[in-house]
């Protein structure tokens, strides 16, 4: 997958923008790898970003920009990453919310309370309509899955990796916000981030098996002949929240693999298991 060409300098020099895939923009600000989800732009008062692992302070395994305090880095370093993230879009780094990731379908709605605070246990998806919070979830493989509702200007942001894909984790995003604040699935607009792909992610008996019971129908684990069998968790995902009602036109998937790409992205399978984490951040301005 081609990485783009410069298109152009702006913000005085210190932010560099290319296209990076047709769906996603990356923009380089102060060393910092900022990609944005194409059909999201429209909105400026949505913050809306993919985090690179390049640009932050954390050491080897973890270098550069970690943004988990689970992976046995130096917290401090963590922080400091954090910090640099929230800069880098322009939000004050305590407005920052996190959760602690275990590949489950928890979905919890948040306020402005909640910002600042430890990261909440059990959670693999956030959503609120309040302005001022900004969600961040931590990614290595697994799956970031961004929600905008523009209309009633609701932001989700959910993290599935095989366990949350056949446990329909976005679903859970999709239906709090509508639960919670109205939203009907078809105004909602998703950007599925980088993560393992389809050409890397083999898996075995176990993982097939639900698969293959959760996504019947859809050619979501894919063979070659062999006895290797892939699992295609962008397309199940995406096939997750069309069953909730989302148009398909209103998905983008950035097609990035982060094994293929882990000089780019950390990739937990291309380190053998050791390495840090890179963060999605979603948010509306105030």
């Amino acid at each position: 997958m081609g990485r783009g060409e410069v298109l152009a300098p702006i913000f005085g020099g210190q932010v560099w923008e290319m296209h990076f895939s047709s769906a996603m923009k990356l923009r380089y600000r102060d060393g910092i790898a900022l990609y944005t989800f194409n059909n999201m732009d429209g909105w400026p008062e949505l913050t809306q970003t993919v985090f690179g692992r390049v640009g932050g302070v954390s050491e080897p395994p973890f270098d550069s920009l970690n943004a988990s305090f689970a992976v046995q880095d130096d917290p401090e370093r963590v922080r400091a990453n954090r910090e640099l993230m929230a800069r880098a879009v322009g939000w004050d780094p305590s407005r920052i919310v996190s959760a602690g990731q275990v590949h489950g379908d928890r979905a919890v709605a948040v306020t402005r309370r909640d910002a600042g605070a430890p990261d909440l246990p059990a959670t693999d998806a956030l959503v609120t309509n309040e302005a001022g919070v900004l969600l961040l979830l931590k990614f290595a493989d697994c799956v970031p899955i961004l929600l905008w509702d523009p209309v009633k200007r609701v932001v989700g942001l959910a993290h599935a990796g095989w366990r949350g894909t056949v446990r329909h984790t976005p679903a859970a995003a999709l239906e709090l916000m509508a639960r919670s604040f109205g939203s009907s699935p078809s105004d909602v607009l998703v950007g599925i981030g980088p993560s393992i792909g389809p050409c890397c992610y083999d898996v075995g008996p176990d993982v097939v098996a639900e698969a293959g019971r959760e996504f019947a129908g859809v050619d979501v684990l894919l063979r070659d002949g062999s006895e290797r069998v892939r699992f295609d968790l962008w397309t199940a995902n995406a096939e997750t929240l069309m069953r909730q009602g989302v148009p398909e036109e209103n998905i983008v998937v950035a097609g990035i693999c982060t094994r293929c790409n882990s000089d780019l992205f950390f990739s937990h399978r291309a380190a053998g298991g050791r390495t840090g984490r890179f963060a999605v951040v979603a948010g509306l301005r105030e």
